[in-house]
C-alpha cells in the first residue's frame, strides 16, 4: 500500500513530505520484497542509473519515475529519491533561502531609513529656538 501512496506522491506532489515518510518506511522494512534493478527500456533508448549529475534532469527523472512501477528496485528507489532532491527540493529550498535574504534586506533598508529620518527629526527639533 505505501509502495502505491508513494508512487502517486512522486507522480503528483513531488515536494509533499509524505514522500519522505513513505519511502523511509519502505527502505526500512526489511521484508518488503523489491522488485530486482534492471536497466529498462523506454521508448528508444535504455534508462540506466546515472551517476553524473550533470545529465539529470526533469525527463531522466520522469524516465525512472515510470519504470519504478514496474521495476520497484531498491536501487532505482534510492536513485528517485535522490533526483528529487537534487532537482526539485534543492531548488525550492534555494528559493525559499533567496526570499528570506531578500526580505532581511528590506528590513535592514528601512530600519536604516527609520533611523536617518528619526535622526533628522532630533536635528530639527534642536534647532529650533525656544520660545
Amino acid at each position: 500500500m505505501k509502495k502505491i501512496k508513494l508512487i502517486s506522491k512522486l507522480n503528483h506532489d513531488i515536494e509533499s513530505s509524505d514522500i519522505d515518510k513513505f519511502a523511509k518506511d519502505i527502505l526500512n522494512n526489511r521484508n518488503f520484497e523489491y522488485d530486482e534493478y534492471e536497466n529498462k527500456s523506454l521508448r528508444d533508448y535504455t534508462v540506466t542509473i546515472k551517476q553524473d549529475k550533470s545529465e539529470w534532469n526533469d525527463e531522466y527523472f520522469k524516465d525512472h519515475l515510470a519504470l519504478l512501477d514496474n521495476n520497484f528496485s531498491k536501487e532505482r528507489l534510492e536513485h528517485i529519491l535522490e533526483l528529487r532532491d537534487h532537482l526539485y527540493i534543492d531548488k525550492t529550498n534555494s528559493k525559499k533561502k533567496i526570499f528570506l535574504l531578500s526580505m532581511i534586506g528590506i528590513i535592514i533598508v528601512i530600519s536604516i531609513v527609520y533611523l536617518l529620518l528619526n535622526k533628522q527629526n532630533v536635528q530639527i527639533q534642536k534647532t529650533e529656538p525656544v520660545v
